[in-house]
């Protein structure tokens, strides 16, 4: 009994230590790497199968092996853009959550529907600076505070 005991907490933890682990990307990196760090709110969620078929069943999530797709659409707030490189910003933003995460529909509208965020993109087709732990970080003051004095920084 003794050891079937043992075997069953050896098994939790090392299951445990297997889960994905991503090492944050620092703020200041995110900064530097983007080419523009806008702030905007998340107007809608939706989640589309793998024939790109918007699916509205609560009960359907993501994950590795599963071929749906989750994204977030955030209505960009113009007149606080952060940093730009120039260019035709969109109105939205149609941002895709990484597919290996363990996300469903219902979860993803709960914490993030009307939410402003922070988005890092670089380039002219506004991909993500850091896939996949930053696709935007939820807006809070001193984290604004933060990203503005980082922007305002002289370059060394």
């Amino acid at each position: 009994m003794n050891k079937i005991v043992l075997f069953v907490v050896v098994l939790f933890f090392s299951s445990s230590s297997l889960a994905t682990k991503i090492k944050p990307t620092p703020l200041i990196e995110l900064i530097s790497k983007s080419d523009y760090v806008l702030v905007g709110t998340v107007k809608d969620v939706k989640l589309f199968n793998k024939n790109g078929k918007e699916k509205k069943w609560f009960g359907l999530v993501t994950g590795p092996g599963i071929e749906n797709t989750l994204y977030q659409y955030i209505e960009i707030d113009k007149e606080n853009i952060l940093k730009t490189s120039g260019g035709e910003i969109p109105n939205v933003y149609k941002a895709e959550i990484w597919k290996m995460w363990h996300k469903d529909l219902e979860g993803e509208r709960d914490l993030y529907l009307g939410k402003k965020v922070v988005i890092f993109l670089k380039g002219s087709n506004f991909e993500p600076v850091s896939l996949p732990e930053y696709i935007h970080l939820i807006y809070k003051p001193e984290v604004l505070t933060e990203i503005e004095g980082l922007i305002e920084q002289p370059k060394k």
